[in-house]
């Protein structure tokens, strides 16, 4: 089952209240508020070797996981707090419920997270996934675990994110990091719901594609931060853009359905299309050394 519930999410992985549209994975109560713990609601199947981390950029994958195959895995997942050890966003002066305080319980919610797969060896494959861009936002500073503020940049992000999988494969497990979703700056749900109902849509993404040149400028920072994570050693990386993107653009839709549900977050159909042209449930099956198929990544034509 896959909850979809009434919440839009914010460009950086934050559900709001106004959409039945956003999708939270197993369940809406895997969109965890405090410290992670095992719930039948966030399981899927008796005996899961697999778990998948991250904020709402993790969530929106699980649709694909249940469609496309059968996969036993844990959902630990918290909006807006990326799957890193000791360091977390916050926002500053806009009141919007993430200050310190909650960056404290993203900070507690990862470690928590760190305590589960620790003790618990059959988890063998760890699936991460974040939209990233939460830590350069404008108005958005970091905090680490001992409670220094520092404004976020590339390096400092990287190198923990680097520092969390070089630790997870030091405790014997597989990571698959899967890239969040090419974006630009507008919402293309809200651009072919326009074209739907008959209305004016203007400007360089009026065709609700999304321009190559316009992502690598305006997720510059997010771009560079992926491809710092994905050069450590024996890390499995999955790239999105590879299902969505050709030469020039990002496709949105498919057939008139709808592959974001916003900005930057997959629908349903988006989550199950983009899992089946990059084979996940193969890679995942690969990693957790299931033979019954496997799957080699690259660019899809």
């Amino acid at each position: 089952m896959v909850t979809v519930g009434a919440a839009t999410v914010l460009s950086y992985g934050s559900p709001s209240t106004a959409s039945p549209h956003a999708v939270f994975g197993l369940s809406s109560a895997c969109d965890f508020k405090k410290d992670f713990h095992l719930t039948e609601a966030c399981r899927r199947g008796q005996h899961p070797n697999a778990i998948v981390w991250g904020d709402s950029f993790a969530m929106h994958l699980v649709p694909g996981l249940l469609k496309n195959g059968e996969l036993s895995f844990v959902q630990a997942t918290k909006s807006v707090c990326g799957p890193v050890l000791g360091l977390a966003p916050f926002e500053v002066g806009f009141g919007k419920g993430y200050d310190k305080k909650w960056a404290e319980t993203c900070l507690s919610f990862n470690e928590s997270v760190w305590r589960y797969l620790e003790d618990h060896q059959e988890i063998s494959t760890v699936v991460i996934s974040s939209s990233l861009s939460q830590y350069f936002a404008p108005g958005m500073q970091v905090i680490r675990s001992g409670g220094a503020v520092e404004l976020g940049d590339v390096l400092k992000v990287t190198v923990a994110f680097q520092d969390t999988v070089k630790r997870l494969v030091a405790l014997g497990k597989t990571v698959v990091f899967i890239s969040p979703t090419p974006r630009a700056d507008f919402n293309p749900r809200y651009c072919h719901q326009r074209h739907i109902e008959g209305l004016f849509v203007y400007g360089p993404e009026a065709n609700c594609e999304i321009s190559l040149d316009v992502y690598h400028e305006k997720f510059e920072k997010v771009i560079e931060t992926v491809q710092g994570i994905r050069s450590v050693d024996r890390l499995r990386f999955v790239s999105i853009d590879d299902a969505l993107c050709g030469d020039r653009v990002c496709v949105t839709s498919v057939n008139s359905e709808l592959i974001y549900n916003d900005e930057g977050h997959l629908s349903v159909f988006g989550s199950e299309f983009v899992a089946a042209r990059l084979k996940l449930i193969d890679v995942i099956r690969d990693a957790t050394g299931d033979t019954r198929s496997s799957a080699s990544i690259g660019k899809i034509d």
